[in-house]
């Protein structure tokens, strides 16, 4: 799904100058209002109309102390900036559903100034775009994609719909978002995935955001694949006949790149450096780590009581994150052990159980770098004070390098991680990435 956490931002309640000139739509759109008289929300949930000034325009449009620019209501009363509400309309007050409705909003839109273009209209004016609108398959409103779409996203919009042509123009196509064509894909893959339950989520299975169809890629019968396997293969197939293209859609600014993923043989192996059983030392913290080339690592940990995952970390990785389920696919899927069923491991905690603690504290004497070591029976009372769910973490955590050691399967775990995080493992579809 295309991410908009850097884009639609729900902290800050009001419109104060390190929130307004966040982005150049915001400006636009409350300089829009106070130059035609349309009402602002204020932070005491009031409309309030402004009295246009240009020179205050023009204070507000080159961020000339923006923190002291009083503004004059109707009402006779002086408001600053941070007078006004981050409504909706400026990417606040809706929340996780704000930003799921930008989304849609500008995967429709790219449906949209695709559609425009492939009908060789480089302008994209509202009467392209209601025109194109017609001939897409979205599940958003034209006016919607016309009228609210914000103009960084407008641009995105038009470089990737230029870069798509540019690199698939010869072939007609049908774009796809929340169509009924998309919903069977999904459904199927859901199907499929019910029985091999090999993804946490359709999104690690594809990052598509949006597809492209040709008349002949309409007609393939992807429901006929037993697997997802049979299920890539097919889809493979469709993108080198160009007939389906899954799309992944990032924020273009200036320029547009597009490159295809899961699509050959060539995904980077990803090299293991180093175990650690914690940066300050074994009882300094309840995590594991697991460092890797390119200037990253893998911390495990759990993240609550219940929840054990590991988070990729790293300038130049691959970033997400990997619970307790998709640790165990990835073991399962290179021929590794499974780490011991969570509620085993709670109860044998809980229970003092002895074959577990000496297990803990054989991978303890083998694994921690700490430059001396406890005696069992101290380190089992050191355990016990730091509490069970330190115990939990950091006994899973131990398990995990043993079992990737023993089998040194270190490099072969640590790039199935990151292909499983970035929707690039064995077994995920083929899509372009447009950014």
């Amino acid at each position: 799904m295309l991410s908009f956490k850097k884009h639609v931002l729900k902290e800050g309640a009001n419109l104060a100058p390190s929130e307004l000139y966040k982005y150049s739509w915001r400006v636009d759109l409350f300089l829009k209002k106070f130059k035609n008289g349309e009402p602002l929300t204020t932070t005491s949930k009031t409309d309030i109309v402004l009295s246009y000034d240009p020179e205050k325009e023009e204070a507000i449009r080159n961020k000339k102390d923006p923190a002291k620019i009083k503004l004059l209501g109707i009402d006779g009363k002086e408001y600053k900036l941070s007078d006004f509400a981050k409504t909706k309309e400026f990417g606040g007050g809706g929340g996780s559903g704000a930003g799921a409705e930008m989304t849609k909003l500008a995967e429709a839109a790219q449906c949209v100034y695709a559609t425009a273009r492939w009908m060789g209209k480089t302008d994209y004016s509202n009467e392209d775009l209601e025109t194109a609108y017609k001939l897409s398959r979205t599940d958003e409103l034209a006016g919607n994609i016309i009228n609210e779409l914000p103009k960084e996203w407008r641009d995105s919009s038009i470089l990737g719909a230029e870069k798509l042509f540019d690199t698939f123009g010869s072939k007609a196509y049908e774009f796809h978002r929340g169509s009924g064509w998309v919903e069977r894909l999904e459904k199927h893959f859901k199907k499929l995935n019910a029985k091999e339950r090999i993804f946490s989520n359709l999104n690690k299975w594809t990052p598509a955001d949006i597809y492209m169809v040709s008349a002949a890629g309409a007609s393939i019968k992807f429901e006929q694949a037993t697997n997802i396997q049979e299920l890539n293969n097919i889809l493979i197939k469709a993108l080198q006949t160009r007939d389906i293209i899954g799309v992944s859609l990032k924020l273009m600014k200036k320029t547009a790149k597009l490159t295809f993923e899961n699509f050959g043989n060539d995904k980077p192996v990803v090299k293991f450096e180093k175990f650690t059983t914690g940066t300050k030392g074994f009882f300094g913290g309840k995590d594991v780590y697991i460092h890797f080339t390119i200037n990253g690592k893998i911390q495990f940990r759990t993240f609550s009581a219940t929840t054990f995952q590991g988070e990729i970390k790293g300038k130049q990785a691959n970033q997400g994150k990997l619970s307790y389920g998709p640790i165990q696919t990835i073991l399962k899927s290179i021929g590794l052990p499974q780490l011991v069923p969570t509620t085993k491991l709670k109860k044998d905690i809980e229970n003092r159980h002895t074959e577990m603690l000496n297990h803990f504290f054989e991978m303890y004497t083998k694994y921690a770098s700490d430059p001396s070591k406890l005696s069992y029976a101290a380190f089992v009372d050191e355990c016990y004070k730091r509490g069970e769910d330190w115990m939990f973490s950091k006994y899973i955590g131990c398990e995990l390098i043993e079992i990737i050691k023993e089998k040194s399967a270190e490099d072969h775990f640590i790039t199935a991680c990151i292909q499983y995080a970035s929707s690039n493992s064995e077994l995920s579809a083929p899509f372009v990435k447009l950014q």
